[in-house]
C-alpha cells in the first residue's frame, strides 16, 4: 500500500511531461548555443544611467580567441535613448560598428553564440527587450551578427516576437546543416488575432524567406499552440512576410 503513492507521483510526472504544450517547430532539431549573460554596466556617477555595457565573449571559435561587445547608450533626455552604437573588439582591436535604434534603459539579454548557417563559422544573436505596455511587451530588437570568411561580421536588425523574452532557437527542418531563423508577429484575421510564424535562412548578406521548406507560414490562435484549422493553409501563404527588416 504504501508503493501508491510513489507510482501516483511517477503517473502524473509522465502526464505532465506529455502534456508540455509545444509549438509545432518545437519538435525540429534546434541549434545549440554558448550563451553568455554577464553583462557589465558603467553608469554616469552624476545621475547614475547607464552609458556602456559591455560583455566578453571566449573562445569563441578558432580564428578569434575571444571577443568583446560594447554598448554606448546616447541619451537624448535625461531619461529617453534616442539609439546606442555597438561596437565589437578582437584583440583590442574594432571589427565590427554598428546602431541599434530605439534601444530601451533595460539590459540586454543574454549573448547567444552558434553557426546559424553552417558554414563553419560562429555567429553572434543578441535580444534587446522592449519593455513597453501591452503588445510591445513581446517586442526585442533581433541583432544578428553573421561572420565572413574574413572575420568581419554582417549585421541583421529587426523586431521580433519572444514570449517572456525568452529566446527561439534556430530550427534545422531539412536537415542540412543551416538553421532556419522563425520569427513571430501578431497577426489579424476576421475577428481573432494569431501568431504568425515565418521561416528565413541567412544568404548573401540577408534574410530570405524559406516558408515552403516545412509549408509556411502559419497562424495559431493567441491561446494555442496548434495551427488554426479555421483558416485555410492557402489563405496563411497570403501572410507571409518576405523579409522581417524594415
Amino acid at each position: 500500500m504504501m508503493q501508491k503513492p510513489h507510482i501516483l507521483i511517477i503517473f502524473l510526472s509522465l502526464c505532465c511531461g506529455i502534456s508540455h504544450a509545444q509549438y509545432p517547430f518545437e519538435s525540429v532539431k534546434s541549434i545549440q548555443y554558448k550563451i553568455f549573460k554577464e553583462w557589465k554596466t558603467t553608469v554616469d556617477p552624476k545621475d547614475e544611467l547607464p552609458v556602456m555595457r559591455e560583455i566578453k565573449i571566449s573562445k569563441f571559435d578558432l580564428k578569434m580567441e575571444g571577443l568583446t561587445i560594447k554598448q554606448q547608450l546616447k541619451w537624448t533626455l535625461p531619461d529617453s535613448i534616442l539609439y546606442s552604437e555597438m561596437e565589437i573588439y578582437s584583440d583590442n582591436k574594432i571589427i565590427k560598428e554598428f546602431v541599434v535604434g530605439n534601444t530601451p534603459l533595460y539590459q540586454p539579454l543574454p549573448v547567444f553564440v552558434a553557426d546559424i548557417n553552417g558554414d563553419g563559422l560562429n555567429d553572434i544573436k543578441i535580444l534587446f527587450p522592449n519593455y513597453a505596455s501591452g503588445a510591445y511587451n513581446y517586442y526585442c530588437q533581433t541583432v544578428l551578427l553573421c561572420q565572413n570568411k574574413n572575420g568581419t561580421f554582417n549585421d541583421i536588425i529587426y523586431s521580433d516576437i519572444y514570449e517572456n523574452f525568452e529566446n527561439k532557437p534556430e530550427r534545422d527542418f531539412n536537415n542540412d546543416g543551416q538553421y532556419e531563423i522563425i520569427t513571430q508577429t501578431f497577426q489579424q484575421y476576421g475577428a481573432h488575432n494569431y501568431w504568425l510564424f515565418n521561416l528565413y535562412n541567412y544568404k548573401n548578406g540577408g534574410l530570405v524567406n524559406v516558408n515552403a521548406l516545412a509549408n509556411y507560414p502559419i497562424m495559431i490562435p493567441l491561446d494555442s499552440y496548434e495551427i488554426s484549422t479555421k483558416i485555410t493553409r492557402k489563405k496563411m501563404k497570403s501572410f507571409a512576410i518576405k523579409s522581417p527588416v524594415e
